[in-house]
This record gives structure tokens, C-alpha cells and sequence, in this order.
């Protein structure tokens, strides 16, 4: 425990690093040397409130650029071993805004984990949480089989796991009984690290037996994850209306067509139900073509000009959340119709909330009104160019 004289000596040294890091372009050879001083300073046994100002620099490392942080990450590494709660202490470096440093943070976190010297407990399970998203993502744009893309925290805390023969029972049940939803998803997440489908009981448990049921053909078909399962059951047990609306799509068009159409939608917009709707195409000329009931189209085909198309199958999928943005060109628009005809319709309900707002009709409203009328013209124009002459003229009225 160090003396008076050296505890003022500290705090000078802790606040000359501060200055150090608000300045434009820190001098990194003098952090170095103040982080040096600061080691030698804390000794063996840190004071109190000697940790908690190092918890005061955390978090003014976690509000700056993090390769002007490296000193000062270096220093917390070595005191690690001294800390007999490094989350309490360390913790506000997780919480920066800069993916990049909470990756790092969470790595050196991860440090006496990996060694052994700590389990790994569920404050350590709460901050590998926030990398869960990221990992998905490197999944969704392609990375790596079995966590390739991974951060590297989180493929790591995936090795350290791997070494315990029953780490994956208590993953599967913090996936089927945790309340935080980010732990959810870090157990469903390393649990697909090995790239295997969920194990038949594994969904039982989470969907329940009826549920499992009727899902059970569907779930082996698109040889469903773990995530799966857990955008199944957001809220830890699933919908009635998801199995429900299957068993009453499978008793009318089969399942063969309908696990086709779960592949391709994906679990997780489908996770409030699923309906199909057999529909007949109207074409009536000058106008976009409508997909009607059967008997409503056998009505207007009736009608001089009116031509009855091709009949058609509708499914019409409810989710919890949106699906994941798809990347595209024009600053990630993606030209496919089924997400330009999605956009339009979210476009429109937008602008139609604009336009009821009661708040005063100031220029950036008005900018924000003509901004998506450009944007749904032009959508309505790319998407029934090809069946209406009107949509050529559109741009220019």
C-alpha cells in the first residue's frame, strides 16, 4: 500500500494521462512513461482508492481513440493480476462507443479466463454478450465456417469453453431459461460455433411439446440453429400462432410447398406466424397487376379488357423484428423488388405520419415530405415500369 506522499504522486501522475488523452495528438512516448510510473506506484496490493481512480481512467480511456488509449491499455493488463474484481474495476472500458476497444477491452477481460486463474462466470457472460451481435454478422456477410470472422474475444471465450466437457449443457440452458436476452443470444451463438443443427430435445424444451410437433418436420428440413430457436421464442416460449398457422398451411397446400417457403423466409420473420393465401392475378390494362381471391377475380374478369392471370400462392409472414438490412448499391438500397416493394410500403407509412404530425410546417418538414415522395416515386416507378405506361412520366410531374 503505497504512502501519502506516493498516493499524490499517483493522482498527478492519473491526471497528467487524462490531460494526455483530451489533447488532439498525445505524446505517446510520455503516457508510456506516466503508465510505467503508475505500475510501480500501485505495487502489489492496490489501495482502494487507489482502484477506484484507475476506474476513473477507464473511463476516460473508453471515451478516447483507442490506439491513443494503447499506454494505458497495457498498464490495466498488467495490474490485472491484482484485482480481485477486474470487471469492477475495469468495467467502463466495455461501455465506449468504439467497437475496436470494447473488442480489446473485452479480450484483456478474457485474459485470466483463458489462463484459468478465473471462471467464467456471468458478469464475464455479460460482457462477451455484446459481441454476440457482431459474430452474427460476420456469419450473415459470409465469414468464416465455425467463427472465422468472429471477434476475437468471443472465439476465444468459444476455445475456453470447449476444454469444459459439460459447457455445453449450461450454454443450452442459459438458452432455454435466462432472462437477459443477450445472454440468449451469446449461448446460442457459441453453441453454433461447430456449424450443427439444434438437437431435436433441445427444441422440445423450448417450443414445448405440441409446438415441437407440428414444427419438428420444418425445424429438420432447414436444419434450424440455435438461433434459430432463440428467434422462435424471443420471449422464452414461442407463439400459439407460429405452429397454429403451420398445421392449418400444411392442411391446405402441403408441406412440401411449405417448408420451401419457411426456407426462404427465415425463422425469424416468421415468428408471430405465417399465412397462405391462394390468390388469382388481375390485370386490368394501364395499371400494375392485383392478386385477388379466387372468386373476387372470377368477378372482375367479367368486365370488357379484364385478363385473369396466372393463380398464386401468398404467404404472408409476421415477425417480431425486421430482418437484417440487405446491402446493396445507392448507399446499401438493395434493388431486389420484394425489398424495394417492402421499403415503399415503410416509406409510405412514414410519410403518412409526417403529414399528420401536428407539429408546425417548418422547412425541414417539408424537406423530409418531398424527400420521400422523390423516394416513392422512384420506387413505384423501378417496380411497374413494365406494366404501366404511367409510371414512365412519373419522375417529371
Amino acid at each position: 500500500m503505497g504512502t501519502v506522499s506516493g498516493r499524490g504522486e499517483l493522482v498527478s501522475l492519473i491526471d497528467d494521462v487524462v490531460e494526455q488523452l483530451e489533447m488532439i495528438r498525445p505524446d505517446a512516448d510520455q503516457l508510456a512513461r506516466d503508465c510505467l510510473a503508475i505500475d510501480r506506484l500501485l505495487g502489489p496490493r492496490p489501495a482502494a482508492a487507489d482502484l477506484r481512480r484507475i476506474k476513473g481512467l477507464a473511463s476516460r480511456v473508453a471515451a478516447a481513440d483507442p490506439t491513443d488509449g494503447a499506454p494505458v491499455l497495457a498498464l490495466f493488463e498488467k495490474l490485472l493480476p491484482r484485482l480481485s474484481d477486474p470487471l469492477k474495476v475495469l468495467g467502463p472500458l466495455v461501455e465506449s462507443p468504439d467497437p475496436a476497444l470494447v473488442a480489446a477491452a473485452v479480450e484483456l477481460l478474457l485474459g485470466p479466463v483463458r489462463r484459468g486463474v478465473r471462471p467464467l462466470d456471468r458478469p464475464m457472460l455479460k460482457i462477451l454478450a455484446r459481441l454476440a451481435p457482431a459474430a452474427g454478422e460476420a456469419e450473415a456477410e459470409g465469414g468464416a465456417e465455425g467463427g472465422g470472422d468472429w471477434p476475437p474475444a468471443l472465439a476465444q471465450a468459444a476455445e475456453v469453453l470447449a476444454r469444459d466437457p459439460g459447457s455445453r449443457e449450461s450454454l443450452r440452458r442459459l438458452l432455454a431459461g435466462d432472462r437477459d436476452p443477450g445472454i440468449r443470444l451469446l449461448a446460442a451463438t457459441l453453441l453454433d460455433r461447430e456449424g450443427e443443427p439444434a438437437p431435436a430435445d433441445l427444441a422440445e424444451i423450448l417450443l414445448g411439446r405440441e409446438a415441437h410437433r407440428i414444427l419438428q418436420p420444418y425445424l429438420e428440413f432447414t436444419r434450424a440453429s440455435h438461433r434459430d430457436l432463440l428467434d422462435l421464442t424471443p420471449g422464452r416460449k414461442p407463439e400459439p400462432s407460429v405452429h397454429r398457422s403451420v398445421a392449418a398451411g400444411e392442411a391446405r397446400f402441403g408441406r412440401a410447398l411449405l417448408r420451401q417457403l419457411i426456407s426462404l423466409i427465415g425463422w425469424a420473420s416468421l415468428n408471430r406466424g405465417i399465412e397462405l393465401r391462394h390468390r388469382a392475378e388481375v390485370v386490368i390494362p394501364g395499371y400494375p397487376p392485383a392478386h385477388l381471391p379466387l372468386d373476387d377475380a372470377a368477378f372482375l374478369t367479367r368486365a370488357q379488357g379484364v385478363r385473369r392471370g396466372p393463380e398464386r400462392i401468398v404467404a404472408v409472414a409476421v415477425g417480431e423484428g425486421p430482418p437484417a438490412p440487405v446491402k446493396g448499391r445507392n448507399g446499401g438500397r438493395s434493388g431486389d423488388p420484394v425489398d424495394r416493394f417492402r421499403r415503399l410500403n415503410t416509406t409510405h407509412a412514414d410519410l403518412l405520419a409526417e403529414i399528420l404530425d401536428v407539429a408546425p410546417l417548418i422547412p425541414a418538414k417539408v424537406e423530409r415530405i418531398l424527400g420521400a415522395m422523390d423516394r416513392i416515386v422512384a420506387d413505384y416507378s423501378t417496380l411497374f415500369a413494365g406494366v404501366s405506361e404511367e409510371c414512365a412520366i412519373l419522375p417529371e410531374v
